[in-house]
């Protein structure tokens, strides 16, 4: 075999290493893009944005027979016991409202200035008149407010329970509604509370599930908040990766004949 000859053969050798070599990189590289299509994760939606001045009113409390409870120290507590719920369910949700008073630096500075608010009406707050309701969101520079209602309070000392229907009116600074909710709440307390403190007991373990319920309905956008989904990995259907080695064979294939 002439020098020439060896030369080319040995050429020709070089080539097909060559060749196999990028036979064998194409295959894995299509091999690796099957694998990473197939296990793509699942992204969660994007969530509409949350509001951050919001004013929430303190619960309004109605009986039986649809009229104002005197403010006893139960209606009271019952008052600040409900209030407080939906106050705690709103931060959950991402939304940290301010709850009103007549000591809001804002409102007494409309009372003192006589802005359009009398005394009377700062201390006993909108009620359920929607004008005071939004003038009172408007002094304090709320983009919305919420009122909250606790109609039909009753409780029994006999089964230890308290039953009401809690409202929620959402509404836009210049009055618009937002949204509303009316959820059936009951809650009765362990015989092992104090009789004293049975009644609130009763009270705090209704608006519990009410408020919750409650803050969703009128701000459906929270719930992913409020009950965030766990990352889950699609689970598809196996495919088949014929087709993509097959481009990937017919590849190696051709790099792999001599030439």
């Amino acid at each position: 075999m002439t020098r020439m000859e060896g030369h080319n053969n040995h050429m020709t050798q070089s080539v097909r290493n060559l060749r196999r070599w990028l036979g064998n990189v194409v295959a894995l590289g299509v091999t690796l893009v099957a694998a990473v299509v197939t296990s793509a994760p699942v992204h969660a939606q994007s969530m509409e944005k949350l509001p951050n001045d919001v004013l929430l009113f303190p619960a309004v409390v109605t009986g039986a027979n649809g009229e104002l409870a005197p403010m006893t120290p139960e209606v009271q507590q019952t008052q600040e016991i409900v209030t407080e719920a939906v106050r705690t369910y709103l931060a959950k949700a991402g939304i940290v409202p301010v709850v009103y008073t007549k000591r809001l630096p804002s409102i007494q500075r409309a009372v003192d200035e006589g802005l359009g608010v009398k005394p009377e009406d700062a201390t006993k707050g909108p009620g359920d008149d929607p004008r005071l309701a939004k003038r009172f969101a408007e002094i304090v520079g709320a983009t919305e407010y919420i009122v909250i209602s606790v109609d039909s309070y009753a409780y029994d000392p006999q089964t230890r329970r308290a039953t009401y229907n809690l409202t929620l009116i959402r509404s836009g600074a210049d009055g618009t509604s937002l949204g509303t909710s009316a959820e059936k709440a009951v809650g009765e307390s362990p015989a092992d509370v104090s009789a004293s403190r049975q009644e609130g007991s009763a009270v705090a373990r209704a608006a519990e599930a009410a408020a919750e319920k409650s803050i969703l309905n009128v701000y459906p956008q929270a719930a992913v908040i409020m009950n965030p989904p766990k990352m889950v990995v699609e689970k598809k259907k196996a495919r088949s990766r014929l087709p993509f080695l097959i481009p990937a064979a017919a590849i190696g294939s051709f790099l792999l004949i001599p030439r």
